[in-house]
């Protein structure tokens, strides 16, 4: 830390990239294992699990991305196409381990994507030093 308290942004940024990095792992390694039989109880839908997923995953990435370049509307655009993208890549690999591939699923993923890239817009509204760098670079 400094001496002000705050920690520095590209420490901050570092962290954010671990955790997105672990965070992505494991998603990756999660929806490519089998299940195991009764994992989930029967109220809860799989496609519950995967829009959290997709929104934590779409929160994490746009702020790691936030740190370094302002979210205009063509960021975040170009962050919900790579994570939609992501998405039906990750349903359509699921073939090679035996699961099945679900447009349902996908779709979930999709949303998922949107409301975290919406709550981070909204993080942003709440607390304004979190909305981006002041030089103004742009990702577009």
């Amino acid at each position: 830390m400094q001496r002000n308290g705050k920690v520095p942004i590209a420490r901050f940024r570092r962290l954010i990239g671990v955790v997105l990095m672990v965070y992505w792992i494991a998603l990756f390694i999660s929806t490519h294992a089998p299940i195991p039989k009764n994992v989930l109880p029967p109220e809860v839908s799989d496609k519950t699990l995967h829009f959290w997923a997709y929104s934590i995953l779409a929160y994490l990435l746009a702020l790691w991305t936030s740190i370094r370049w302002s979210l205009t509307g063509p960021c975040l655009l170009m962050l919900f196409i790579v994570l939609s993208c992501y998405g039906a890549a990750d349903e359509l690999l699921q073939i090679t381990v035996n699961r099945n591939a679900d447009v349902y699923d996908w779709f979930a993923d999709v949303c998922g994507a949107a409301a975290g890239l919406a709550g981070l817009r909204l993080t942003q509204t709440l607390f304004p030093q979190l909305q981006g760098v002041p030089d103004g670079k742009r990702c577009e």
